[in-house]
């Protein structure tokens, strides 16, 4: 059951689903790491600002993007950590509560993007000329950024749900000497973009692997 501050959240992206939204793009899918997993909706509106909304039981993000695609603004929320970042200027200031603890941090970003939504940041990539980028992520566990760089990889097939589908595959890395210790996968559909799979650990070492995939 959804309760605590996170109830209001999920109460208005039921709202928005049942509402008619102009060209609105919805997903759903299921995440599983180890034993534990959940369904969450994913949802894209073009509109300005282009937001993606995702909503599981327990959690929910709201990101609104600029107009080349990077984030300006993050909202967060679980039953224990609820928090807002927005870029100004070359930093994001974050703040809210994190673990049940007060939080108000600025973030330098360096020159580089922020791109909290990596389904919808990775599709500008395979849009573009561009083999690789370096951009920012705020780790949501511990709210600090994580340098990250983006490659494609030579597109491949992929069964989902029964069927073989031509795919366009993105790897993920740390950044520096850092970039051989981690690295996760996505893989877009060739012929929209939608994101059909991610398979990364997102934890310490020992932690088993996460997998996302599209169920419709």
């Amino acid at each position: 059951m959804v309760h605590g501050p996170f109830y209001l959240p999920w109460i208005c992206f039921c709202m928005l689903t049942t509402a008619s939204v102009a060209h609105a793009e919805q997903h759903r899918y299921l995440q599983t790491t180890g034993d534990d997993s959940f369904e969450f909706l994913w949802e894209l509106n073009p509109n300005k600002p282009c937001t993606i909304t995702t909503a599981a039981e327990n959690e929910w993000h709201h990101i609104e993007h600029n107009p080349d695609g990077s984030t300006r603004q993050w909202r967060f929320s679980d039953p224990r950590t609820q928090v807002v970042g927005v870029r100004v200027g070359n930093e994001i200031h974050l703040e809210g509560t994190l673990n049940g603890r007060d939080i108000d941090r600025r973030l330098a970003l360096e020159g580089l993007p922020w791109q909290q939504s990596l389904s919808y940041g990775l599709r500008l990539l395979l849009q573009s000329t561009e083999e690789k980028t370096t951009f920012w992520m705020i780790r949501q566990d511990q709210m600090k950024l994580l340098k990250l760089t983006a490659r494609k990889i030579s597109g491949e097939s992929l069964a989902i749900n029964g069927q073989v589908v031509r795919c366009q595959k993105v790897s993920i890395t740390l950044t520096g000497l850092m970039a051989g210790l981690w690295q996760a996968h996505y893989w877009f559909r060739a012929d929209d973009l939608v994101m059909l799979r991610y398979k990364g650990v997102n934890g310490p070492p020992g932690t088993p692997e996460t997998r996302i995939e599209l169920i419709e």
